[in-house]
């Protein structure tokens, strides 16, 4: 009976980090560093946060939360930042998503996570 307990202890600890997890938020959007050094979006997931935020395929991301992103390193650690409270991303895009961005625009909102299901969702400020 007495090595059960300690294999029942480490179950504990190995499943405890993957539950912490499964509870962060899923931005769901992939993008690329262009040879200017600018981050276009290149794919955005329709189930995942980047999508309920307004990006799209083709956006250039100049500043997130005020700061210009410098590697692609920067952007995730940027927009991990953001679970759980405002953003806003400053944007160039294309009007047709293939072309060389010629609009500006912020997407301005706030991330929240639902208390019972522990999933997180977007609010985006209305234009």
């Amino acid at each position: 009976m007495t090595r059960i307990i300690p294999l029942l202890g480490t179950l504990v600890l190995v499943l405890c980090p993957v539950a912490a997890r499964a509870e962060e938020p899923y931005f769901g959007f992939r993008f690329t560093k262009t040879r200017q050094g600018t981050f276009v979006v290149s794919y955005v997931d329709a189930s995942g946060l980047a999508q309920q935020m307004g990006l799209k395929k083709g956006d250039v991301l100049n500043r997130i939360n005020r700061t210009e992103p410098r590697t692609p390193d920067e952007v995730r650690k940027l927009f991990d930042s953001l679970s759980g409270g405002p953003y806003k991303i400053e944007i160039e895009r294309s009007p047709d998503g293939q072309g060389p961005p010629v609009a500006r625009a912020p997407l301005t909102g706030e991330i929240r996570r639902n208390e019972k299901s522990g999933k997180y969702y977007c609010v985006p400020k209305e234009k």
